[in-house]
């Protein structure tokens, strides 16, 4: 573990606040895990969830784990990942291939290290404080935690760092602090949610008569596939691993190393989280040709990865199946609300969902690059460049498409 200490600014009124001292560990293990549900309570990412993608990791860069403390006691916290980055990452199709070949004449012009709160391999920025500090006091922890991850960056010359996917309720208060750091907010692809009423009868009632039949038809295609809901997933791992990869293949979108799960993710996962990692297992004829994996957290379930084998999974309309069993499930289990990820926004807005934002916070410690990233972030947004959102803000509805 490396310490990195920070004096926190004078307390408001004058008084003289507590020392903070921020520390970078080298694993997810050095924070315990009461330190982490009082700072992230009730997360289905939780320090299970991050320990277990540690553990599949061919050769983990460390740090992972970020956290300011006073007086011993742990008072904030993230997780932190490091990434070689192309700039184009979010386009896609043709603009993709240009870029492509600009990189193959200039080798390295697009490519970029960063360091950053947050993970790929979450739904969110996972940066939390204790529930007790004040706002003044947070803002402290959060300027010394910033100041050390920068110092870290520098010293293994690291110039960009990031906050990635920063969450509506969250984004808004750091907005101010972060700007005034010199951070820059850009849009990221936002969370696809859908909020549920009382019963799967008055859900398919809020559709358009037009969605309505065709989810109705679409069940009856499936009505070969059977359903299993499970926690452990060994029997059938490699099947999984499998259906992810036919599913990534097939996607209209590629986000590279954004998206790419380390070899074991779903059995690290399954093993770590227990029952709050559930799979759903499609299959017609024995043979299984899909799989969900979803975390439950008390206020939603989020539908994490769907996986299918082509062409049998769209040949059974296993993409509705698998809907409205997550819908029936949320329901049987108290929940209100189904989320269900970052792409694919096509049908999950015709089915009813809205979009939640994520927003992005980058700074380059160079101010010449920095200035050009400004400039260029609004043409290279995740959400910009999306083709199932241009369609949607374009044709101004889901059903329009």
């Amino acid at each position: 573990m490396t310490g990195l200490q920070s004096a926190a600014r004078a307390a408001p009124g004058g008084e003289a606040a507590a020392e903070i001292t921020v520390e970078l560990h080298m694993t997810f293990s050095g924070i315990a895990a009461a330190d982490w549900e009082r700072c992230l309570p009730g997360e289905a990412e939780s320090r299970a969830y991050y320990t277990a993608c540690e553990s599949c990791l061919p050769e983990p860069v460390a740090p992972v784990v970020i956290s300011a403390s006073c007086r011993g006691e742990v008072i904030g916290i993230a997780p932190l990942f490091h990434l070689e980055y192309a700039l184009d990452t979010s386009l896609q199709g043709t603009a993709r291939t240009l870029t492509r070949a600009l990189a193959r004449v200039w080798p390295g012009i697009l490519a970029l290290r960063l360091i950053g709160l947050g993970s790929p391999l979450a739904e969110r920025c996972h940066l939390g404080f204790a529930s007790d500090l004040g706002s003044a006091r947070r803002t402290q922890a959060l300027r010394c935690m910033m100041g050390a991850l920068e110092e870290y960056a520098a010293r293994c010359g690291v110039g960009l760092t990031v906050l990635k996917d920063v969450a509506p309720d969250e984004a808004g208060t750091l907005r101010v602090l972060l700007e005034g750091l010199g951070y820059t907010p850009v849009q990221s692809l936002p969370a696809a949610v859908l909020e549920l009423p009382d019963t799967e009868g008055a859900y398919l009632a809020g559709l358009t008569r037009a969605t309505r039949k065709g989810v109705r038809r679409k069940l009856r295609g499936a009505s070969a596939l059977s359903v299993e809901t499970v926690s452990d997933i060994d029997a059938v791992a490699g099947e999984i691993d499998a259906l992810y990869n036919s599913t990534r293949e097939h996607s209209a979108v590629d986000y590279e190393a954004l998206e790419a799960l380390p070899s074991g993710y779903f059995s690290a996962v399954s093993r770590s989280l227990g029952e709050r990692a559930v799979f759903k297992l499609y299959r017609t004829d024995g043979q299984l040709i899909g799989f969900n994996l979803l975390l439950l957290q008390p206020d939603r379930v989020i539908d994490k990865f769907l996986g299918m084998k082509y062409p049998e999974g769209p040949l059974n309309d296993l993409y509705v199946r698998s809907w409205m069993e997550n819908v029936s499930y949320c329901l049987q289990h108290g929940k209100r609300r189904l989320q269900t990820g970052q792409t694919a926004y096509g049908p999950k807005l015709r089915l009813g969902s809205t979009l939640e934002p994520r927003v992005i916070f980058f700074r380059h410690r160079s101010r010449m690059i920095n200035l050009v990233l400004k400039v260029l972030a609004p043409w290279l947004a995740f959400d910009r460049n999306d083709p199932a959102l241009r369609a949607y803000r374009r044709n101004g509805s889901a059903e329009s498409r």
